[in-house]
């Protein structure tokens, strides 16, 4: 799922801080002063304060979300889980940073797939599955899979037989899940990773 977004990380600058000394200093508090390593082993070791870094993260992209212009939600997802997972890609492959930057290196990445008007996460069911999408994340979506030539209806953020197929022609492609649905390594393969523009 994750691997989709390493090739923007490595370009990724952290965004600019809200607010900053002159310098562009800032403190850091929290798990997000930890060292990625420390969130790793977290992570792995399935210790409690693995949920102390996704609740950290969860705070951090909701302030953005209150500070940043024309932003509704700086994740195109509807929950913090992907968030957290991209969060830990970055920190698997640089231990030594701290949880904040490599959390800051995500929303970089992310600022062109992220939520910019209120919109609200719907359920979508297809074979006994289900996930909590937003309508404007499937639109972006929508959207990339008409220019990818495998969506020919309207753009409209609703999940239909022919987002479905759109969607399920992709996930083949991609080599992923076969799902049907607008899951999280569908979306960050189909608006992350567009080599192919």
């Amino acid at each position: 799922m994750i691997g989709a977004l390493g090739t923007l990380c490595v370009a990724a600058t952290p965004p600019a801080a809200l607010a900053a000394n002159a310098d562009g200093d800032y403190a850091v508090s929290g798990a997000g002063s930890q060292s990625c390593e420390r969130f790793v082993t977290a992570v792995e070791q399935n210790d409690e304060s693995a949920a102390l870094f996704t609740r950290w993260i969860e705070g951090y992209a909701t302030g953005l979300n209150a500070n940043l212009d024309e932003t509704f939600d700086v994740s195109p997802f509807a929950s913090a889980n992907p968030l957290t997972q991209l969060t830990l890609w970055v920190c698997r492959n640089n231990t030594e940073a701290l949880v904040e930057q490599a959390l800051a290196e995500v929303i970089v990445a992310l600022e062109p797939v992220k939520t910019r008007e209120a919109s609200e996460p719907r359920e979508m069911s297809h074979q006994g599955e289900s996930v909590m999408v937003r309508p404007a994340t499937l639109r972006l979506a929508q959207q990339r899979l008409t220019t990818l030539g495998h969506y020919a209806s309207t753009i409209d953020g609703l999940y239909g037989p022919g987002t479905r197929r759109a969607l399920i022609a992709f996930q083949e492609e991609a080599g992923l899940d076969t799902t049907g649905l607008p899951d999280a390594a569908t979306l960050i393969a189909l608006l992350i990773n567009q080599d192919d523009n």
